[in-house]
């Protein structure tokens, strides 16, 4: 019947002396972690340096709060982070947002997003790793612009802010190419319309690079990339023959006035170029460009030696000159200076 301190370790009250010594009955520094259990809220472990019962001993026993990431020595308690490395337990949260109530968060610079698979980019309003923040995180030529986070294809931005930061083969993408299709909204080097990276050349409008070609260089019905390849009052266009595309694109004249009266140019239509500008041009009605360009150049012995291989385009004047000629109708598909329409071929 004598008063003691203890029977048992629940009589033990105190965080440092939470373990009966039964022998003694006195309260002792703890020597188990189930002399804490339950008996000091959060304080269930049983500090091994000193027998004190304990929240947490080391950073990693604060895993499961980002909130209080850190476990504090002093009050053994797990605490709000200091600095990053107080961070180091939580999967997926390694930064410490600092200030009041700080806790630990995805990022807090790009730094922290370097591997994430939710993007190389810190969203520092959110503390959250996303594609983008601005134009500069996006990378790819087909997708340059930052929208909410994320990298989308470039827009009608002929000042080129959305791809002025895109390079590709050592060349700066600095030209968003809208035109309809499968490249809208790519950067690209230059376009047939926007060819201020090419200086005095042009830009080959099919493949968006700059062309060895200068500006006007090309001749009426020769070979061109864009518009601007041909003289001012001529157009580049995808060249067909009898509703049939050719595949190449020449130069034809623009329509002066109500009818064409460039021989033999005097077939009217409104055709979108290879800048996708439509306009009314002047065009072949019985040849092609090679007819056009072989007559009266060209020794021959029969049509077939005349024109597109393959095509009905060309005539042979094997009589008279030994030299192609152009199909007609009229004199309206004769050059002008050079012949007149008869037996359907023009006499040149």
């Amino acid at each position: 019947n004598t008063c003691v301190a203890c029977l048992n370790d629940s009589q033990c009250t105190e965080a440092g002396a939470a373990r009966c010594d039964t022998s003694t009955h006195t309260c002792l520094p703890c020597n188990s972690s189930a002399q804490c259990t339950g008996k000091f809220g959060p304080k269930d472990l049983c500090r091994g340096t000193d027998g004190v019962c304990v929240q947490c001993e080391v950073n990693g026993d604060c895993a499961g709060d980002p909130a209080t990431s850190r476990c504090d020595s002093g009050t053994g308690l797990c605490s709000t982070c200091q600095v990053d490395g107080d961070c180091n337990a939580i999967a997926g949260l390694r930064a410490c947002k600092s200030g009041a109530g700080g806790s630990c968060v995805e990022c807090t610079s790009d730094a922290f997003c370097a591997t994430s698979p939710n993007g190389r980019a810190c969203n520092t309003t959110t503390n959250t790793c996303v594609e983008c923040v601005t134009d500069a995180h996006c990378t790819s030529a087909g997708a340059s612009r930052c929208v909410n986070n994320q990298c989308q294809p470039c827009v009608n931005d002929e000042g080129g802010s959305h791809c002025g930061h895109i390079t590709g083969g050592g060349v700066t993408l600095g030209v968003c190419d809208v035109s309809a299709g499968a490249n809208a909204g790519v950067c690209v080097e230059c376009t047939g319309l926007q060819r201020a990276a090419c200086g005095t050349r042009v830009c080959n409008s099919l493949t968006k690079v700059c062309s060895p070609f200068q500006a006007g260089s090309a001749s009426l019905c020769g070979d061109c990339v864009s518009d601007a390849h041909c003289p001012t009052t001529q157009r580049c266009v995808l060249e067909t023959f009898e509703g049939s595309s050719l595949g190449s694109y020449s130069c034809f004249p623009v329509q002066q006035g109500a009818a064409c009266q460039q021989r033999p140019f005097s077939g009217g239509a409104a055709l979108t170029t290879i800048d996708g500008v439509t306009e009314a041009l002047c065009l072949l009605r019985q040849t092609t460009c090679a007819g056009f360009n072989q007559a009266a150049n060209r020794d021959c012995d029969v049509d077939e030696d005349c024109g597109e291989v393959g095509l009905d385009d060309g005539r042979c004047d094997a009589a008279v000159t030994g030299l192609c000629s152009i199909p007609c109708i009229s004199a309206l598909d004769c050059p002008s200076v050079d012949g007149t329409c008869s037996d359907s071929f023009c006499q040149l």
